[in-house]
């Protein structure tokens, strides 16, 4: 896996919530689970680091895609291993 470096550096609220936007691809930043500042903090970083970049909007939200390549290519060899290792960082 190419990004189990970038990967391991996530926090735990940042690895649940890049799980979400790659098992809903669709998802609005609300579909983490957090809100208020505690959200905005999470999705800034996640964006910070290029794992992720704006897609469009949902009401007030917006949606979310994947942005980093490393991540993109490791998702279509192995996605359920990826999945597993941030399940494993959420904890």
């Amino acid at each position: 896996m190419r990004t189990e470096n970038k990967l391991r550096r996530l926090s735990p609220k940042q690895a649940k919530a890049l799980n979400t936007f790659i098992t809903i691809p669709t998802a609005a930043s609300g579909a983490t689970g957090y809100s208020g500042q505690s959200l905005g903090g999470t999705v800034s970083a996640l964006e910070r680091n290029g794992f992720i970049e704006p897609f469009g909007r949902e009401d007030r939200q917006l949606r979310w895609e994947i942005s980093d390549q490393d991540l993109k290519a490791d998702l279509n060899e192995n996605r359920d291993e990826v999945l597993i290792f941030l399940n494993r960082l959420a904890r």
